[in-house]
């Protein structure tokens, strides 16, 4: 069944670490290019949303967020292939 929305191709892997996290999380993907990055809790608000430079390698301070489990997407700005992963903050 066709619902008219076009499906995105999934990110590379990327990896969350540590996981679960308390202050600061590291996001790692395979390939340098800029990514959008969202953090999104359970209730679908998103609380974090930046445009990453092409890197590698990137940090995030947790320093405002609640403890809880968010959703952790990536979205490839060059072909628009998205990644989720789930992220506890204790």
């Amino acid at each position: 069944v066709n619902a008219g929305i076009a499906e995105q191709p999934p990110v590379e892997k990327f990896k969350i670490y540590p996981n679960p996290a308390t202050s600061t999380v590291t996001i790692e993907t395979s390939q340098d290019k800029p990514y959008a990055v969202q953090i999104i809790n359970m209730l679908g608000q998103v609380f974090y949303n930046v445009q990453q430079p092409s890197n590698s390698r990137f940090n995030i301070n947790l320093a405002e967020f609640a403890k809880g489990i968010y959703i952790v997407q990536l979205r490839d700005v060059i072909d628009g292939s998205v990644g989720r992963q789930r992220l506890v903050i204790q």
